[in-house]
């Protein structure tokens, strides 16, 4: 590696280091404020750490396989105990890490694909592409996770060095790894290999199969393998029986209104576009405006191309379609993985995984060599070029412009999702012996974080309300049953005889869930909605006793010990 690309990494680091700083300062050593994500589906982390927590915890296997079905990011967790003192700070960590890899990355690829146009300013546009990556990892919540989804972005990049270096073999020795690793980037590249292989002269191929043909097959293998025999007896999303695709459909969970509203959008509707777990997810973040914007320029363009210029630039090499392009590949692996993933859901999880992600690659890579591309072609104009030529020392101010405006734009869409837990609640629950079980409403903010930072046990909340078995979801809704039942009790027996039964050995009661205005349009989740409901109307002719108790004290929330209303 020469000294000015040493120069150039350590720009890079630097810039992104920056920009983790901006996201997470103040919140990188507070164990108050988790990812959003990561509270719902990595609470159970915590007994890596101590063995002893979650005794008995029923929605421990509905989420360990989250990291049991990729065994390279389980490692990555499992090494945590033995580098810092907390699951929350580590995952920050990883996320650092995860961006930072991830921005170097992208000034490789990038400057990979400009070199082998004999691009003069190669490492300086790759630069400045790498700045715009940074920015662009923490619009979302897919680096900040610090999940499988988090190595897509560097999943991709990577792809796409080895692509253009022609490194076949380092290339399937990626996409097995990613399989290990992120199974949406595995199969992002998986797709992008298979109609790489596709296009390229496809009959001959057929008859006589390269190095990309069998790497194809032998990943493919590889998945049926994993999937079909090392990790057949993993549970997915609960134990027992899984719904099939049919009877999910008419799960209330799973359409509008439910946890997880998957279904019930129409093609015509604009959730069908924006919506977040089915759709294209453009407008899940506000970043998703980046897409259009790619579209559109992309559309201008080809216009003013054909308009004005007569070859074809959009490439990275002189002598490729661009209906070969690399990124054109990417284009069709995401969308055929979306279609598959509607098909034959939940086989490969949410359609909009295999978009959400890509299609901000695309937006980002994309428009950055639009523009380098228009930028070239202005140049050979006469009065420009010899302006240009007179004044070499702007041949780059357009990038630094360009890249400067993004950051200035995009500095105020930065989405990681990180959450606050109440640190007054937090503190009592960590006095509570570690077998404590709390209940609450289950909407209340503080119960839906409360296992991830105060390491102990919950009967039920808002982010733990679906499953994808018959069993987990019949005791799903059964706690929530009972659970709503409990915190609108209208007499403290009746309350306290509850609380024995499910073993709930404290509950955090809150005054704005009997408020006039939350008690009138109270809501919560389908299949719930009309049952919280009734029991409110039950309990308000007699009184709720958590709104008594919280009023004897004239608190606005309380944490109650059962054993103390013995």
């Amino acid at each position: 590696m020469s000294d000015k690309h040493k120069l150039m990494i350590l720009y890079v680091v630097s810039f992104s280091l920056f920009i983790c700083y901006l996201n997470l300062n103040g919140i990188f050593f507070d164990d108050s404020v988790v990812q959003d994500d990561f509270r719902q589906s990595f609470y159970w982390i915590w007994k890596l750490w101590d063995s002893s927590l979650f005794e008995n915890c029923f929605f421990i296997d509905m989420y360990r396989s989250h990291l049991e079905r990729m065994p390279i990011l389980n490692l990555i967790y499992k090494l945590g105990p033995s580098l810092v003192a907390s699951p929350i700070l580590y995952s920050k960590i990883l996320a650092v890490i995860i961006s930072v890899i991830t921005s170097i990355s992208s000034y490789f690829m990038m400057n990979s694909f400009l070199k082998s146009r004999s691009e003069t300013n190669s490492r300086f546009m790759a630069l400045m592409f790498s700045f715009i990556v940074a920015v662009m990892l923490w619009c979302t919540d897919h680096v900040s996770v610090a999940h499988s989804r988090s190595f897509i972005w560097l999943g991709l990049f990577i792809y796409l060095f080895l692509d253009n270096q022609k490194k076949d073999l380092l290339k399937s020795i990626w996409i097995f790894v990613l399989l290990l690793l992120s199974p949406f980037a595995f199969l992002l590249c998986l797709g992008m290999q298979f109609f790489s292989w596709l296009f390229s002269s496809v009959k001959e191929k057929l008859l006589k199969p390269d190095i990309n043909f069998y790497s194809l097959a032998i990943n493919v293998a590889s998945v049926l393998f994993l999937y079909k025999v090392i990790f057949a007896d993993i549970a997915t999303q609960g134990v027992g029986e899984e719904f099939t695709r049919a009877e999910m459909e008419l799960l209330p969970e799973f359409n509008p209104g439910g946890r997880h509203p998957i279904f019930g959008v129409g093609v015509f509707d604009y959730a069908f576009w924006s919506d977040a777990h089915w759709g294209f997810s453009i407008g899940t973040y506000e970043v998703s405006v980046m897409v259009p914007v790619a579209i559109a320029t992309l559309i201008v363009y080809l216009f003013v191309r054909k308009r004005f210029f007569k070859e074809i630039i959009l490439n990275f090499t002189e002598n490729s379609s661009w209906l070969c392009h690399p990124l054109a590949m990417l284009f069709y692996s995401s969308m055929s993985l979306y279609f598959a993933a509607m098909i034959t859901f939940p086989l490969i999880f949410l359609p909009s995984r295999y978009i959400a992600n890509s299609s901000l690659v695309l937006a980002v890579t994309g428009l950055f060599l639009l523009i380098h591309s228009f930028i070239n072609k202005i140049k050979v104009y006469d009065k420009v070029s010899v302006f240009f030529e007179k004044y070499k020392f702007l041949n780059k101010t357009p990038y630094v412009i360009y890249a400067l405006v993004f950051f200035l734009v995009y500095l105020n869409f930065f989405q990681p999702r990180f959450v606050q837990m109440n640190k007054e609640i937090l503190l009592i629950a960590k006095q509570t012996p570690k077998d404590s079980l709390f209940a609450a409403h289950p909407k209340l903010d503080a119960i839906n974080a409360l296992s991830a930072t105060a390491k102990r046990k919950v009967f039920i909340n808002h982010e733990w309300s679906m499953a994808y078995t018959k069993e987990s979801l019949e005791e799903i809704r059964r706690r929530n049953i009972e659970n709503l039942k409990m915190i609108y009790a209208s007499s403290k027996e009746e309350f306290l005889e509850m609380a024995h039964r499910e073993e709930i050995t404290h509950v955090i009661a809150h005054r704005r869930f009997y408020t006039k205005q939350y008690l009138k349009n109270a809501k919560y989740l389908e299949p719930y909605n009309d049952l919280l409901k009734e029991f409110i109307k039950a309990g308000q002719q007699k009184g709720f006793f958590l709104r008594k108790y919280l009023k004897d004290r004239d608190q606005k929330f309380i944490v109650i010990d059962i054993k103390d209303l013995n």
